[in-house]
């Protein structure tokens, strides 16, 4: 009796483990631990994207870059930040569509 799990601590289980993978983000790769400025793998690898999607992403003209030698780095707060700030326009303009403002 003492090995069974109970629904409540099921329950429990799930958020735990859901929480922690909102704090490793999508690679598995906690956040604090990526270094500050990334370069195209580890932004490939923060984002569990392909390479093909990477590219085509640093390509957009807003995107945060800064050069360095041949290359660009990738600041984490700044990528984070655009990320953040494209979801909440999305969800913005959908959230008017329905409300019909």
């Amino acid at each position: 009796m003492e090995n069974q799990v109970l629904p409540e601590q099921k329950q429990m289980i799930e958020l735990l483990e859901s929480l922690l993978a909102q704090v490793r983000g999508p690679s598995g790769r906690r956040y604090e631990d990526l270094p500050d400025m990334m370069d195209i793998n580890e932004l490939k690898t923060y984002l569990n994207i392909g390479i093909n999607a990477t590219r085509d992403l640093v390509k957009l003209d807003d995107f945060p870059k800064f050069p360095y030698l041949n290359t660009h780095l990738y600041p984490k707060e700044l990528v984070r930040e655009w990320i953040y700030e494209r979801a909440r326009g999305k969800w913005q303009r959908r959230l008017k569509k329905v409300v019909g403002s």
